[in-house]
């Protein structure tokens, strides 16, 4: 069962900027990349097992396998945003959305360093 609160009581103090940024930078990037074409999935992607790519990391946050994950994400992101950038201010909300997803997607292509593919 997918956790999705329906409620909360926090309070909104201001327009969700990051939220709603980051909400647009992924549209944008899944529209660009996968729709029309006009940059290579493969750049954008975190690659295993051809070292480490630290441009890779904040790239490959924003990719997205297929419209209905993109819409998942967005939704959750939106319910999840609002609390945390009303709870963080925007600037940290969007500095912690950004350093977590890098240190995950560095993680793992450290971890899958040695990917061979077999």
């Amino acid at each position: 069962m997918l956790f999705v609160p329906y409620t909360t009581d926090a309070p909104i103090y201001h327009w969700p900027i990051a939220t709603v940024g980051l909400i647009a930078a992924n549209i944008l990037v899944f529209a660009v990349v996968c729709v029309g074409g006009q940059l290579s999935p493969e750049s954008w992607l975190l690659s295993y097992g051809d070292g480490v790519h630290p441009e890779q990391w904040l790239s490959s946050i924003f990719m997205h396998a297929g419209p209905g994950h993109l819409i998942g994400n967005m939704i959750f992101l939106w319910l999840f945003g609002l609390v945390v950038e009303g709870k963080l201010g925007w600037w940290r909300f969007l500095a912690s959305y950004l350093a977590i997803g890098a240190a995950q997607m560095g993680l793992t292509q450290i971890i899958m360093l040695h990917y061979t593919g077999d």
